[in-house]
Order: structure tokens, then sequence, then C-alpha cells
């Protein structure tokens, strides 16, 4: 079939129904290796094919042209006809060929890169996600090329409603989901949450992709806990003056946060091994000496400077630089827990600055953001420590609270839906009846009359 019947095909079958789509995707399939031989007529045939209607066609058409090799302004033609692909597609069509729509929006990702113009990617990979998702709590491959945009962009917040959302379900066969994308979307989340100054949630983000299920550690992973290791510890000098954030769930007291028992051991080991510098720096922090963060800083600081363009890289100075500093934060805060009012150059003296002046800067601070509740004599040179004045029975206090409620029942309900789902499942329960068969062997005399073959296997399963 040449290019012109096959644009006929395209335009004629994508109006019928959906057995007529899936033929077309497999006629798609089978010609595709004649397109990209003739990649310039496929670019010259593109405007003839409705993004909205010919969906499917149009999709093969715009990955033969993202693959062309385009001088700037061609590869701008190629991202304002993907931009308008991305936003009028059919739903249906698309999510016949998830592999060949991911690597779509892979390729606005990387044009727009080139570019220097991350941003002209954000918008369309965030229609694209939402177009391939069967439902917003899905995660997609997508998600992590949008989030990487918007960090590249500094759009931060262009990322907040995608990263706000709940994430329940992974359906590879319907997203074309693989482990590494989940990795680098938890990767790219915790670090735009960083740069809104959200901590709790970047911890959040790090925490799912540190406790995904694996087997094989890679640099991702590496990466990320070396991200929530100074996280935790700059989260730490902000957490005692209260948050409202919903993944503020843990006490921290001036160290890194203890993973959940559920991380796989695989994750556990490889932190001792290849993140000993940070370890090194939390111990350091929790130090009561003033000197030892300043010194632990400066034996690794090769390790916390080197950067590059990978994940696998450090480049966390800016972080380092955040502990540093939050470590007077702190020994300010555990100041409150202990006095009621004391002198500035007694607390200049006790947390190691140099001046009164500058404990009172500090101090004026941390009182702006909320973090401690003081108040100074500037005449007398003293501070008055008071309790935090919030009594939580304001209206919008009894709202936020009744909004957590709902969205603890409606998670909930969530997790009894995909339990069922799961209890039922034949792959599971077929799994579970061989380990019950391998558990109960030899009391239960019926098994003395399986097969061989099946006593074998249910040994191994179990």
């Amino acid at each position: 079939m040449n290019l012109t019947q096959l644009l006929h095909a395209i335009k004629d079958m994508s109006s019928r129904g959906p057995q007529e789509l899936v033929q077309l995707l497999q006629q798609l399939k089978v010609s595709e290796d004649s397109l990209r031989s003739q990649s310039q007529k496929v670019l010259e045939a593109l405007p003839h094919l409705d993004p909205a209607r010919e969906s499917l066609g149009c999709l093969f058409f715009l990955h033969i042209v993202g693959n062309i090799g385009m001088p700037d302004h061609g590869s701008h033609q190629f991202l304002v006809a993907a931009t308008r692909f991305l936003s009028t597609c059919d739903v249906e069509q698309i999510r016949l060929a998830p592999d060949k729509f991911v690597a779509l929006c892979r390729q606005v990702r990387d044009h727009a890169v080139a570019l220097r113009s991350p941003k002209l990617a954000v918008s369309p990979l965030k229609d694209g996600l939402q177009k391939l998702a069967p439902s917003p709590e899905h995660v997609t491959p997508i998600h992590a090329d949008f989030a990487f945009s918007c960090l590249q962009a500094k759009h931060y917040n262009a990322a907040a409603s995608v990263l706000e959302q709940t994430i329940l379900d992974v359906e590879p066969a319907k997203t074309s989901m693989k482990p590494t994308d989940l990795l680098l979307y938890c990767y790219y989340g915790g670090m735009i949450h960083i740069g809104r100054r959200k901590y709790p949630e970047a911890l959040h983000m790090f925490v799912q992709g540190l406790t995904a299920p694996t087997f094989v550690v890679n640099a991702i992973t590496i990466a990320t806990y070396k991200k929530y290791a100074l996280v935790s510890l700059i989260h730490s000098d902000a957490s005692p003056g209260g948050s409202d954030s919903q993944f503020d769930l843990l006490q921290f007291a001036g160290s890194v946060t203890a993973l959940p028992k559920f991380t796989p051991s695989s994750v556990s080991r490889f932190i001792k091994s290849e993140a000993q510098s940070y370890i090194d720096l939390a111990s350091a922090y929790s130090s009561k000496k003033q000197q030892d963060l300043p010194s632990a800083i400066e034996k690794h600081q090769a390790r916390f400077l080197e950067a590059c363009s990978c994940p696998s890289s450090d480049g966390n100075m800016g972080l380092v630089k955040l502990v540093l500093a939050g470590r007077t934060k702190r020994a300010i805060q555990k100041l409150t827990q202990t006095f009621l009012t004391l002198s500035l150059a007694d607390i200049a003296q006790q947390v190691g600055l140099k001046t009164a002046t500058e404990a009172e800067s500090h101090i004026l601070r941390m009182v702006g953001a909320g973090e401690i509740f003081a108040e100074i004599d500037a005449s007398a040179g003293m501070v008055r420590f008071l309790e935090d004045p919030e009594q939580y029975t304001s209206t919008s206090a009894v709202q936020h609270l009744n909004a957590t409620i709902q969205a603890s029942f409606a998670l909930a309900e969530k997790l009894q839906s995909i339990n069922r789902q799961v209890s039922l499942d034949p792959a599971y329960v077929s799994k579970l009846y061989a380990k019950d068969k391998g558990d109960r062997f030899p009391e239960d005399p019926s098994d003395f009359d399986a097969e061989p073959q099946s006593l074998a296997y249910s040994f191994q399963d179990g």
C-alpha cells in the first residue's frame, strides 16, 4: 500500500467502528518501515489529516516526522503540530497505541529541550498525560516527561495540579508504563516540590520512589535517597512551627527520617554503601558540636558539588547549604522548648552566632515564617518565647479537618476496592491455592492424588 492509499484508508476507517480501528492500527504497523523511508512525503501529507477525527493515523505520521533531523524552525513546526494533536486527539484512538503515544510525547519533550525552550512542552504534555490516563488516579510514562519539562522550565506551579493528584493505579498494559518511569516521576516531582518549598510533599514523592517494589537498585533510586536525606534535615527545621500539609505525618528530630519498613531490602543495603557521605552529614547534623556539620560538608564537598545532567549525579550543594543554614534555626527552636525568656546575646552564644544583632535577625525571620512564636524587647535585648496561638477552633481549621476526614474515607474505600479486585484475580487465586497446598503438605490426604508435576509446582511457588 502506497502513501496515497494509506491516507485514503486512514480517512475511511477512522470514521467507522472499533473493529475497523484495530484493523487500521495493524495496517499502520505494517506500513511503518515504508513510511520511515519516505519521511519527507509523510511530512507533506500530515496537514491532510484531521488530528481530532483521524487521530490514530495522525499519531503514526507525527511520530515519523518527529524522528526527522530538523533545523530549529522545523522543530518549532513539529511542536506546533504535536501541540494541536495532543489537545484535540480522540482518546479511544490513541489508547489503541499507548507505546506510540508515549514515544510522541517524548519527542515533544526532546524537541522543546533542543530549542532551549522546555516550557513549550509543558502544556502539550499535560494534555497528553490526561488523554492517556484511564483515570486521574493513574500514573503514566508521560507524568515523568511532564515533570521533567516543568523542572527544566522552572514552571513549578504548572505541575502543582498533577503532583497533588493522588496516584493509586498503574496499568502497564494500558499506559505502556515501566518501572523507570515511576522512579523518574517521583524524583522529578520531589525536586519540583523542593522548588516550591513544599518539603513534606517532596518527602512523600521521594518515599514513593524509594519504596517501589524492586530487586535491583539503579542510579535513580540512589539519587532519590540523597535528595530525601537532605530534605529530611531541611524539613526538620521548619516542622516545629506547624504545617497544614496532608503529607506532614512524621515527627522529625533533626535527623534523616527512617524509611518505612516496607522499603525493599535491596534499597536499604545500597544506601549504606552508595550514600555514605550523606549519612555522615546527617550524623554531623545531629551532633552537639557546632563545628561537626561544617567539617562534614568540607570533607565531602567534592561529592556535593559534582553535577551533570543525569539523575545519578549529585549537584546537591544548594540543598546542603540550606541544611547548614537550618542548623541555626533548629538550635533556636530547641531553645524555645527550654526557656521562656532569654537575652539576644545568650541566644547568639548558644547557637554559634557572632552577635546579638545576628540573632535578632534570625528570630525575626523565623517568627515571620511561623517557625517559632516570640516577642522581642529591643530596648532590653530580651526575647520572650510564646506558645502557638492557634487553637484550631476557627472555621478554616474545622473545614480542613473535615476535608482530611473525607479524604481518609475515600482512600479507605479505594483500598477496599483494590483488595476485592486482587482477591478475585485468577492469577492471584491460583498462586494462593498453590502456596496453600505447599503449606499443608503432607497433612491433607487429597494432595496425595495430585500429579507429581503439580506437587513440584506447589513447592516451587510456595
